[in-house]
């Protein structure tokens, strides 16, 4: 019996770490860069994205490179079926998302709901228009 409780008051103890240690990543568009601040905190400037396009599935999976998920979101790199390697930086599992080409590699991305993915996609388009593969 004391197992149980013993088990019990440890698994609450990890959870409630587990929940407190969570950061909520915010996306926010400049002129000048793509700014992903959380979990994982990245900076694209506005020269390394080499293109961006809105998509509606995510590529395979083979393997974790670092990433983990958590909450529903999927933070970190990836080893892809193809055999190459990206970041995911999701914050739903649900589509659309946005696919970025840059200097350092591909960065999957996307807002908490679909609507907000879409409004994101409008801000880096009025930003990166040039930059948009599907306008």
């Amino acid at each position: 019996r004391f197992s149980w409780i013993l088990f019990a008051v440890l698994t609450a103890i990890v959870v409630v770490i587990f929940v407190v240690d969570h950061k909520q990543t915010e996306i926010e568009v400049t002129a000048n860069s793509i700014e992903m601040a959380g979990e994982y905190d990245y900076v694209v400037p506005r020269q390394c994205i080499e293109t961006i396009e809105v998509i509606e599935a995510l590529p395979r999976v083979k393997n974790s490179e670092g990433g983990y998920w958590k909450f529903g979101q999927v933070y970190g790199e990836y080893r892809l079926k193809d055999g190459s390697e990206c970041t995911f930086l999701l914050l739903d599992k649900t589509a659309p998302f946005l696919k970025m080409n840059t200097c350092n590699g591909i960065i999957y991305l996307n807002g908490k709901t679909p609507d907000a993915t879409l409004q994101l996609a409008d801000e880096m388009r009025k930003q990166f228009g040039d930059k948009f593969l599907n306008q």
